[in-house]
């Protein structure tokens, strides 16, 4: 028994700016999304040895804020709605939702000090102005070597609350890391820090 119960989102996308071509324009979702384990046993032995005896992970999907249905791809980009502008260039490719789209599992310790499993999104782009939410899908991929890719499933699924992407010129900033992606951070997670807000007043 695993002893995994859920899935839990403990920081939440808030802000992005929409995503253009070259990596300098390119701006992730801010705060990044964190999500981690919900089990009532975080430090028992046979639990950690079966996270890290397995390859856990969660994928991230785009979804909007009236369906759970995913819309990483558009090749019509009026299903998005009206006010939504759609970048030409990511257009012609037909994804939305770019970046490190999958997490592998961090046992590491959170603000409580305690040891949890975490899963961090912190390099997530969209091309797409507009308003939206992220959907998380926990995974366990069996490390037996028998087991079939078809027996692989979703084990648990959550979503996060809306956020919005501006555009370059309504783009109000990005916010001091919060100290949980100090914390993280600290302990090997790859999580870029800032120490100063440059949110605009």
């Amino acid at each position: 028994m695993n002893n995994i119960e859920g899935l839990a989102i403990v920081q939440q996308p808030i802000r992005c700016c929409v995503a253009e071509p070259g990596e300098k324009q390119r701006r992730p979702i801010d705060p990044p999304p964190i999500l981690k384990i919900i089990t009532k046993v975080p430090d028992d032995a046979n639990y950690i040895e079966f996270i890290n005896s397995n390859a856990v992970i969660v994928h991230v999907n785009l979804i909007s804020i009236d369906t759970e249905e995913n819309i990483d791809y558009i090749t019509n980009p009026e299903v998005l709605g009206s006010s939504s502008a759609f970048n030409s260039f990511w257009k012609d490719h037909g994804r939305i939702l770019t970046g490190g789209l999958t997490s592998s599992a961090h046992l590491v310790k959170g603000i409580s000090n305690e040891k949890e499993c975490y899963f961090v999104f912190p390099d997530l782009y969209i091309a797409s102005e507009g308003t939206f939410r992220l959907k998380f899908s926990l995974i366990i991929i069996p490390s037996n070597s028998e087991q079939h890719s078809s027996s692989f499933h979703i084990q648990h699924q959550v979503c996060s609350e809306s956020f919005v992407v501006y555009s370059p010129n309504n783009f109000p900033g990005v916010d001091e890391s919060t100290e949980l992606s100090k914390s993280l951070a600290l302990q090997g997670v790859g999580i870029p820090i800032r120490n100063k807000s440059r949110l605009r007043r």
